[in-house]
């Protein structure tokens, strides 16, 4: 954080009533805190609220927000006051309109307001920002979905094969005489009929967290955000984008234990599984024996760090820097939406973690690195 200090006195001249006009026709909100106790806004933080500003001076800063997000509100404001530096923090408001929305609180500078120390906090309404994002998101799960179809009814319909098999064997020898279905010839042992039992029930299960890690990543309704467990993420985004990768190669896991990650499992199993099928579509069919797709999970200070590479065709270095734009595909027409990695980048970033691409030692394939701060309350 810089020394400067800004200095702005509430007893104004008609200079300083001209320099206010300006502050309030600033459509960045533009508020001013001693401990946390609104002094000041502009009408831009005030719309937000639908009241005027003076109706806001005096209130404390944290019953701006809901009540999930004040804990952590209070938080920021404590770093800030101990002149630590923390990214750009989101919390959610009641609008006047009846909806609730979403402000970006960015960076703060110190000043003196009245005679006292103060601080000075720009604020942003991301509200439709936030909302557009969302859509994005969900569109692109869906997307993803799809072209996972295939994949998950196979894994659906192998062990639910079993189960019916098996269901269908222990009917068969349990069935009373008389029964329209004949008993075996050779009667099953009490071991065997419970072993026809764990099968079944294995099968069902197998399918629960398949269903379960469906429900996970296609719910559009999970917006908070939290500690995560990583390595749950990193499971059920295996599971589902498995099928499609080990048709094309070996999948390696390296997962060490791990701290939870700052985030939202549905956000971030969609980043995972985004990777793992453009990994897979990277490599080209018919050789799973020869090509790998690791995922690696590791502790690195206050990150935790995930890096899958493929042993695919790789990205070209000229459009390397291009691939999170948005729309952005190397996989020419039909082969995408190019909104993937796009999303991937805004879903990382907003958790204040970061998303790039390398290119491997020996350039063959693709490493995407991805670093997640460490859940701290």
């Amino acid at each position: 954080m810089s020394d400067t200090v800004i200095t702005f006195d509430p007893l104004m001249t008609r200079d300083e009533r001209e320099l206010r006009s300006v502050i309030d026709a600033v459509p960045v909100g533009i508020m001013v805190r001693q401990g946390n106790v609104i002094a000041y806004v502009n009408r831009a933080v005030a719309a937000s609220f639908g009241v005027e500003p003076a109706a806001l001076v005096g209130r404390r800063v944290v019953d701006l927000a809901r009540p999930e997000y004040r804990d952590a509100f209070a938080e920021k404001l404590a770093a800030t006051d101990r002149g630590e530096t923390r990214p750009p923090f989101e919390f959610r408001y009641d609008r006047a309109d009846g909806r609730i929305g979403t402000i970006e609180s960015c960076a703060a500078r110190p000043l003196r307001w009245n005679g006292a120390d103060a601080w000075l906090t720009t604020w942003r309404d991301v509200t439709e920002e936030r909302a557009l994002r969302e859509r994005l998101q969900m569109a692109d799960r869906m997307a993803a979905v799809g072209t996972l179809a295939s994949g998950v009814a196979h894994e659906i319909n192998n062990p639910l094969a079993c189960v019916t098999a098996n269901l269908e064997l222990l009917r068969e020898e349990l069935a009373p005489p008389g029964d329209a279905v004949p008993p075996p010839a050779n009667r099953m042992s009490p071991a065997e009929i419970l072993a026809a039992l764990d099968d079944a029930r294995e099968g069902a299960e197998r399918v629960r967290l398949i269903v379960r890690d469906l429900r996970l990543f296609a719910r559009g309704d999970s917006v908070e955000r939290g500690p995560v467990d990583l390595g749950g993420v990193l499971q059920a985004a295996e599971r589902m984008a498995g099928n499609m990768v080990k048709a094309r190669a070996r999948v390696i896991q390296e997962h060490a234990p791990l701290p939870p990650v700052d985030g939202n499992a549905t956000r971030l199993c969609q980043v995972f599984v985004n990777i793992l099928v453009n990994a897979a579509q990277a490599i080209v069919a018919g050789a799973p024996e020869d090509n790998e797709v690791r995922v690696r999970a590791t502790l690195d200070g206050d990150q935790v760090v995930v890096t899958v590479r493929d042993t695919g065709i790789g990205i070209p270095a000229d459009v390397r820097g291009r691939i999170f734009d948005p729309f952005f595909s190397t996989r020419g027409i039909g082969g995408g939406t190019g909104l993937g990695l796009s999303v991937c980048h805004g879903i990382v970033s907003s958790f204040g973690g970061s998303i790039a691409v390398d290119e491997p030692p020996d350039g063959r394939g693709t490493i995407v690195r991805v670093a997640l701060p460490v859940y701290a309350r």
